[in-house]
């Protein structure tokens, strides 16, 4: 755990927080039909996300410390939602290749699975995150959408 990272995490989340508020900044996007590129996904935004947004399957690139105020594995898990964590330390990390590349046969092995379901249900979502949804998360998802 890098500690400038864990002394920088709540005055950083705060400040996201507030910048959705005040600006036209979103806490997540959709990227395309499967992925949803976002900030930590806070309990409140729960039925929001399953319900509405028909998330699936999580990808957290977060240290297990900034899921304090978010979902983890148990919560996800206690809805039937696929979680994946692929801990990567905040401002000064990127994600390991390794890691990088196991996010994105995760990423894959879903989208094998939404091509098997029923075309009459909604196509199931993967909501992939880190504390703000702007470095480790995007370049998951970036790496996803260059293969």
């Amino acid at each position: 755990m890098n500690v400038f990272s864990l002394m920088a995490f709540v005055p950083s989340l705060t400040y996201d927080f507030m910048m959705t508020v005040v600006s036209d900044k979103n806490w997540y996007d959709r990227i395309d039909d499967l992925i949803i590129l976002g900030a930590l996904p806070f309990p409140n935004l729960n039925r929001k996300l399953l319900q509405e947004e028909n998330v699936r399957a999580v990808i957290s690139m977060n240290e297990s410390y900034e899921l304090w105020f978010a979902n983890g594995k148990k919560r996800w898990k206690e809805k039937n939602i696929h979680f994946l964590q692929l801990p990567t330390a905040d401002i000064f990390e990127a994600p390991s290749q390794e890691d990088l590349k196991e996010g994105v046969q995760f990423i894959n092995e879903f989208h094998k699975y939404v091509d098997l379901l029923d075309r009459k249900e909604p196509k199931p979502s993967i909501y992939v995150h880190c504390k703000s949804g702007k470095m480790r998360s995007a370049t998951m998802v970036a790496c996803y959408l260059m293969e």
